[in-house]
């Protein structure tokens, strides 16, 4: 096989992965599958805002602007500039996503294996069970990203590639601040072990100010006001102090210990300190799955480097076979049945305006959050929040079925209540699909009397 035809299945794979990636993020999606539909909503809603000239705006979880930079978002903003929906920009996800299986290419050729072999790594990519695990719950964060980000520092690595180096910091910082971690990780490895003492100084130098710097000084200067998120840190920080004798620090350091035993010894020197790092995020599995890429690269370059050809390529062939299998077996693909409860309620967004604010349920934030303004209904979030910022709406889209999970209504008097000062204020009924209801405003509500005052 040559290696222009290698290429081309490399690229046809990747866009394989595209869709079939994208068509899933869309069935999560419409089925309603995750179980941060406010994060998601979010992350959205701050892409649709760039878009349109307000960097970074959100009324969800905090009204006014996200606790987080991710650069990328910025960028993703593209995609409703140029006509785009949320579908399409599941699918530039998706195929950013796939990128990541080009470093496994280029390893095998680079390691002089047969194109056929080195398309059977880049497959081991593509099938990824930490991936498909991520993708669950997190289909649309750009965290996601740190699988080609990572995978492609491994490469810059182990091979001396300055560019693929700098291009793989940019995109994890770009995709979250705590990147900045990694990164840390990374000067140091360049410092220590490669005694490149500038590059490596500079690189632990970016790392460890990225994620203060861009809370305290970037994010508030983007958004034009202060944020909740600066004013975590310095408690946070003291916090992981009193961690570092927790029954997860040790358990987490061990784990780490084999990858000390081989011969480089980069995975490690780049990996501890991200495990440090998610102290600060109560070491949350979405958190510390993003950074399995790099000792799995280091285990794929092992593998490319046995002598004897004949296991190295049944164990190659197999490899696939068995995260298939893991994938079927843990449910990553399992078959997503319709949610009738979005469907009932499509007929009703159809007839809120798109520049109206919006209050809802949870369940229909994510569909509902390509516009300025949207809340979520009664929502208790920390910190500083009283539970009533979705009298800015102007139509309000609510369930009163028991058969919801977490019904809001029966289980919260705080809810009902909120809705009775509504109807008091002035709603109006514009139609209902059981068991949704569609208001719309039609008085002055008592917070903006209390603002004129």
């Amino acid at each position: 096989m040559s290696e222009r035809t290698g290429r081309a299945l490399l690229l046809v794979g990747m866009l394989v992965f595209t869709i079939a990636c994208a068509w899933r993020m869309e069935r999560l999606c419409e089925t309603g599958t995750t179980r941060h539909p406010q994060d998601l909503a979010s992350i959205n809603q701050a892409i649709w805002n760039s878009a349109h000239g307000n960097l970074l705006h959100a009324t969800i979880l905090r009204v006014g602007a996200r606790d987080h930079l991710e650069p990328i978002l910025i960028v993703y903003g593209l995609n409703y500039r140029l006509g785009g929906s949320i579908y399409s920009l599941m699918a530039v996800h998706a195929f950013l996503i796939s990128l990541g299986a080009v470093p496994f290419y280029l390893l095998g050729r680079q390691r002089n294996l047969p194109v056929a072999e080195s398309l059977l790594l880049s497959a081991s990519y593509f099938l990824f069970p930490p991936l498909y695990h991520m993708m669950q719950s997190a289909w649309l964060r750009p965290v996601l990203l740190f699988f080609p980000a990572l995978t492609t520092m491994a490469y810059a690595i182990v091979f001396s590639k300055p560019r693929w180096l700098i291009a793989s910091v940019v995109l994890a910082l770009f995709c979250k601040e705590s990147a900045g971690i990694t990164v840390f990780g990374l000067g140091i490895y360049l410092a220590f072990f490669e005694r490149r003492w500038r590059v490596g100084g500079a690189v632990a130098l970016l790392g460890a100010v990225w994620m203060p710097f861009v809370s305290f000084a970037l994010l508030p200067w983007v958004s034009g006001m202060d944020v909740g998120h600066a004013s975590r840190i310095r408690p946070c920080s003291l916090d992981i102090l009193r961690r570092l004798t927790g029954k997860l620090w040790p358990v987490m350091v061990a784990a780490m210990v084999p990858c000390l035993l081989v011969m480089r010894r980069w995975a490690a020197v780049i990996g501890i300190p991200h495990m440090v790092g998610l102290l600060f995020f109560k070491t949350r599995l979405r958190y510390i799955i993003p950074i399995i890429p790099i000792p799995w690269f280091l285990a794929m370059d092992v593998l490319a480097g046995w002598r004897k050809v004949a296991w190295r390529r049944a164990f190659l062939v197999l490899l696939p076979v068995m995260m298939v299998t893991a994938n079927i077996w843990l449910e990553y693909w399992e078959k997503l049945e319709p949610d009738t409860m979005i469907d009932a309620a499509r007929p009703l967004m159809a007839m809120i305006p798109p520049d109206a604010a919006v209050c809802t349920n949870n369940r229909l934030l994510v569909h509902l959050s390509s516009r300025a303004r949207i809340y979520e209904f009664n929502r208790r979030h920390r910190p500083r929040y009283d539970g009533r910022d979705y009298i800015d709406a102007d139509y309000f889209l609510l369930t009163f079925s028991k058969e919801v999970r977490r019904p809001p209504f029966s289980r919260h008097r705080a809810a009902k209540n909120a809705l009775e000062e509504l109807q008091e204020r002035g709603l109006e009924l514009v139609a209902k699909r059981e068991p949704w209801k569609l208001f719309r405003r039609t008085g002055r509500l008592s917070g903006e009397e209390k603002d004129d005052e």
